[in-house]
């Protein structure tokens, strides 16, 4: 399970919106912001709402510092579908287009029919990715409620598999 910690900012309906942890550079999950890329780019880009809405199993209140969690299956599932498809759709698209190319035509065919699947590939992904079933498998959930500490900061790092 992928975690990060944050504060819940709002609750509705078993819902909580949680403003998740961190500092400007990237995902946190070492000491290396500095020489990272992921950093630089976030740095570049400039700080965002990092807050999310996670299923509030743990009956979070506004304010409680929580820990929220995604399963590595469902990150990897939503992965799948959302370049998958798109680069299925570009590769049979292209290869079709090749095939029922005439002669003269050039490449023509296969670029047209290819961008035709790519796009195809991507409003199938979404159709996928926002359907009732997907958005409940890949949705976030606030796994427990941290003591409050107004002492220590929060910790922010990426955790896999409960360890620390």
């Amino acid at each position: 399970m992928i975690e990060q910690a944050g504060v819940v900012a709002e609750v509705r309906a078993g819902e909580a919106r949680v403003q998740a942890a961190g500092s400007v550079g990237g995902c946190s999950a070492c000491s290396a912001s500095g020489g990272c890329g992921t950093a630089a780019l976030a740095r570049f880009f400039g700080r965002r709402d990092r807050s999310l809405w996670a299923r509030n199993d743990a009956g979070a209140t506004v304010g409680d510092r929580v820990v929220i969690g995604l399963e590595e299956r469902a990150l990897q599932s939503a992965a799948l579908t959302a370049y998958a498809w798109p680069l299925l759709g570009l590769l049979a698209g292209s290869i079709i287009g090749d095939l029922a190319a005439t002669p003269g035509t050039g490449e023509l065919a296969g670029i047209v029919t290819g961008l035709t699947g790519l796009f195809a590939g991507i409003v199938v992904a979404r159709h996928r990715a926002g359907s009732a079933a997907a958005r409940q498998r890949t949705q976030a959930r606030v796994i427990r409620v941290l003591p409050a500490s107004p002492a220590s900061p929060m910790p922010v790092r990426a955790m896999h598999g409960g360890t620390s």
